[in-house]
């Protein structure tokens, strides 16, 4: 999810060319980067599509889906397998070598970020042609489009394989009881837009709590007395 927010961050950025909006969707690659080009991240991916793929295969057998719907779920899956597996480098690993990309990274965990006044190359690449900028962020983004492809895919069909439910949070305070036999990937709140409660989900292996709480901008926020009415989605697959 944290993938998520970040390839939402970089589409959001390249609709602009003016230069703060290069800044921040350069920054949103090179923390995209610092996360895919992990060791073991191309391998932890293949194992969830893996495992996906052998909770929806039984399922084949059942009279009661979308078998034509499933099929090609199943098909898609298995092609982003076949795509990954065509990668025989380490995702990112072709920008390792960049030296720009390499001072960049060294300064993005800054407060301020990387700033052109103590990289004299970054001031000159900003102030390239924009049609120039386009075409270098593609290339480095290439590997990445695989990548934000596969969180898509699978975070859809995980926050789509269950129904929410109506709920009421009694004083505030919301409790309820997990399946042991299945790990949910995912737990969802919502509540009304006019809501002026915000919920914080704590939880273990057994059970999981939900405390709704009252904001303060100058104090610590305490959890409401009142009831509250939400709906509550347990994704599991």
């Amino acid at each position: 999810m944290r993938l998520e927010n970040l390839f939402f961050q970089k589409k959001y950025f390249s609709q602009f060319e003016e230069e703060p909006a290069r800044r921040s969707e350069l920054c949103s690659v090179l923390d995209i980067l610092s996360l895919a080009k992990r060791s073991d991240f191309k391998a932890e991916l293949t194992r969830e599509i893996n495992r996906i793929i052998n909770v929806l295969s039984p399922l084949l057998e059942s009279p009661d889906v979308d078998h034509k719907r499933l099929e090609k779920t199943i098909f898609e899956l298995k092609d982003l397998i076949a795509q990954f597996s065509l990668i025989q480098h380490k995702i990112g690993q072709k920008t390792s070598d960049l030296e720009l990309l390499k001072s960049l990274t060294q300064r993005n965990s800054l407060s301020s970020g990387p700033c052109s006044f103590d990289l004299p190359a970054y001031h000159h690449w900003l102030n390239r042609p924009a049609s120039h900028l386009r075409e270098e962020i593609n290339e480095w983004y290439n590997d990445l489009n695989l990548v934000e492809h596969t969180i898509q895919q699978l975070l859809q069909l995980i926050r789509n394989s269950a129904l929410s439910t109506a709920q009421q949070a009694l004083s505030g305070y919301y409790q309820a009881d997990l399946e042991l036999s299945r790990a949910p990937q995912l737990i969802r709140i919502s509540l009304h837009k006019s809501c002026e409660y915000y919920a914080e989900i704590s939880g273990g292996k057994h059970h999981f709590g939900v405390q709704f709480m009252e904001p303060n901008d100058f104090d610590r926020s305490q959890q409401t007395n009142k009831r509250v009415d939400f709906r509550l989605t347990i994704c599991q697959l």
